[in-house]
């Protein structure tokens, strides 16, 4: 990979970086403010008993625990160095992008922001892109494990397809067993399962699958005539830094 495009790589991934903070910092300040707690923060402080439960108070009410739940958000800046300092790889920075935007479209707006909850057809959405998430860190993860890891990204289509979706579709099914084993622990049903039984895990599951579906097809597609594809940039930028035989950092 030629050492400008590498520059201009670093360059828009740092104001990337900037921009998702600045986000993140003014998504956390405006959920705080608009908390609406202010005008009961007075009689919650003098009803509760003990220093905990008025600390507690106010934080409930100043929007304290909104403001930490969306700063949770900038531990995502630290997955693609902690990734590339375990598996030893270069970062690329398109990737990192993509990692930085699912993690913010997941958590950030799904969980902080509460938009699962808030717009009903959110949360099939978080986890089609899920699919097709976890079915490009499937590709990544199949350059590592295939035995030719410097050969061309398209050597071998179908193992790579067939990997990347199965990748998708396990990761769709081990987090549904996560959020079912919190609701065990916790007793709370981010799964629906008093209201929907296994409908809404069935439903994540199969919009996480078809999101890993439709991205292996587009990668056979690709493999055979090489058309430009958005989609794939961050996996093709992942193979030129690391596996390319002209891989130049």
């Amino acid at each position: 990979m030629k050492a400008s495009q590498r520059v201009r790589g670093r360059s828009l991934h740092r104001v990337f970086c900037l921009l998702f903070s600045l986000t993140v910092l003014a998504l956390g300040v405006g959920r705080m403010l608009s908390s609406g707690g202010l005008a009961t923060l007075a009689a919650e402080l003098g009803a509760a008993g003990g220093a905990a439960e008025k600390l507690l108070a106010f934080c409930q009410n100043t929007g304290v625990f909104s403001l930490l739940k969306m700063g949770v958000s900038f531990l995502f800046l630290l997955i693609p160095p902690v990734l590339c300092r375990l598996f030893r790889a270069k970062p690329a920075y398109g990737m990192n992008i993509a990692i930085y935007l699912f993690c913010f479209a997941a958590y950030s707006l799904g969980v902080a922001m509460e938009w699962y909850h808030r717009i009903g057809i959110y949360d099939l959405i978080a986890h089609f892109l899920s699919g097709v998430f976890f079915a490009l860190i499937g590709m990544c993860a199949w350059l590592f494990l295939r035995r030719d890891r410097t050969g061309p990204l398209d050597a071998d289509p179908r193992q790579t397809a067939a990997f990347s979706f199965l990748f998708a579709g396990f990761v769709a099914g081990f987090w549904e067993l996560l959020e079912y084993a919190s609701f065990l622990i916790t007793g709370y049903d981010s799964q629906n399962v008093a209201a929907t039984g296994v409908a809404d895990t069935m439903e994540d599951m199969l919009m996480g699958m078809l999101g890993g579906l439709l991205t292996a097809v587009v990668f056979l597609v690709w493999s055979r005539w090489h058309h430009r594809s958005i989609l794939l940039a961050p996996v093709r930028e992942f193979y030129r830094v690391n596996f390319a035989p002209d891989m130049q950092g």
